[in-house]
């Protein structure tokens, strides 16, 4: 007579960031792409602006091929300046989106307030 052996569970490993998101800087009405890497191909990594998430739609395209995730937004707004995160699990990574030739209240307001005080 065979006995099974136990059923041997090993803990996931949690995925994480290998390349995380980067800064960049577009014009008014192109597009741009941010693009992160996982250590594994990951279910889910969801998206956000500001803290609020992003969801695809005609101007916003998520995409994940394996460890490589990427979202693009098109015709591009002064809205749509500021802080991008992608997250999986407990995992975030982060990058700012700056308008070329916009003058940017995140990016400069401080220097402007500054210098008024002179």
């Amino acid at each position: 007579m065979f006995l099974n052996p136990p059923e041997i569970q090993f803990p996931e490993t949690p995925v994480t960031f290998t390349l995380p998101l980067q800064d960049t800087t577009t014009s008014e009405e192109g597009s741009f792409t941010l693009e992160c890497h996982t250590s594994q191909p990951a279910k889910e990594v969801q998206w956000a602006k500001d803290e609020q998430l992003l969801t695809p739609s005609e101007k916003v395209e998520i995409l994940t091929e394996g460890t490589v995730h990427t979202l693009t937004v098109k015709d591009v707004t002064p809205e749509d300046e500021g802080l991008y995160t992608a997250k999986v699990g407990d995992q975030v990574t982060s990058a700012r989106l700056s308008l070329e030739g916009i003058y940017s209240s995140v990016t400069h307001g401080s220097y402007f307030k500054n210098m008024y005080r002179l």
